[in-house]
């Protein structure tokens, strides 16, 4: 993975579990390394929850130019290509003063078709390797 953080690139792996209720798309990211400070620094001052809110968009550089156009800054940066030769590419920019959380911008591309994150396109990550399915027993 490949991460920037102020614009300097930083170290940093992420363990990503990823559920959906309805459309609703819920992630909980464990982040350690150098680059994880972002994430370190929400827990010390806010405790557990909500972090940032994300979407996915059809060309993060062309949501990030009308950001930046916006005065918004990028707080990181980053992206991965993934075993099945999907790319995923993220930007948290700091809307924390307009709504009090970070808008995390996504995109995901597989041999250059956008494919936004459903709960198919996570079924269709497992066959690739890309994904691991846990089904949780009642």
């Amino acid at each position: 993975m490949e991460f920037k953080v102020g614009g300097e690139p930083v170290a940093m792996d992420l363990d990503l579990k990823v559920a959906f209720s309805g459309n609703t798309q819920i992630e909980l990211i464990e982040a350690t390394g150098p680059g994880a400070g972002i994430y370190q620094r929400h827990l010390a001052e806010h405790g557990e929850g909500l972090q940032h809110l994300g979407f996915f968009v059809p060309s993060v550089p062309k949501r990030l130019a009308m950001a930046q156009q916006l005065g918004l800054e990028v707080l990181l940066e980053g992206g991965f290509t993934t075993k099945g030769g999907g790319r995923v590419q993220v930007v948290y920019l700091d809307t924390r003063e307009f709504c009090g959380i970070i808008v995390e911008l996504i995109e995901i591309s597989l041999y250059g078709i956008h494919l936004p994150q459903t709960p198919f396109t996570l079924n269709l990550a497992t066959i690739t390797g890309d994904a691991t399915k846990t089904k949780i027993a009642k």
